[in-house]
């Protein structure tokens, strides 16, 4: 199913604070260096994969 995004809805995504709106919704971040770690637990375990580094973020467990 593919959304079409506003170009007002692309901004506000893009320039969302992602530390703050994981922290404030009780997830679990840590400040590595310059760069959080979002940790979390699914079935399989506790992970820290998704790094948050300006505002992007990367999720080395699945390359994403």
């Amino acid at each position: 199913m593919y959304i079409n995004f506003s170009e007002d809805d692309l901004y506000r995504a893009n320039s969302a604070d992602l530390v703050s709106y994981l922290e404030r919704h009780g997830e679990r971040v840590q400040k590595v260096g310059s760069t959080y770690k979002y940790i979390y637990t699914d079935g399989s375990g506790t992970h820290d994969s998704v790094t948050i580094h300006c505002g992007k973020w990367y999720d080395q467990k699945t390359e994403s």
